[in-house]
């Protein structure tokens, strides 16, 4: 983030959007689409996983 350098011309700035786009998308397979937002589908199967692991 802070390592950006104007001298790029904006390549660094299109790099992170494409890093974006596919995270997203990588997050949206294992949510199920239920939280196409990011993140949080991936948290929400770690925390599944835990309490699955937690019952045996």
């Amino acid at each position: 983030m802070s390592t950006f350098r104007k001298s790029n011309n904006g390549k660094a700035v299109r790099r992170q959007g494409a890093t974006n786009a596919n995270n997203e998308v990588k997050y949206d397979h294992w949510s199920y689409g239920y939280y196409p937002s990011g993140g949080m589908g991936f948290v929400l199967l770690i925390l599944i996983i835990l309490l699955l692991l937690g019952r045996l």
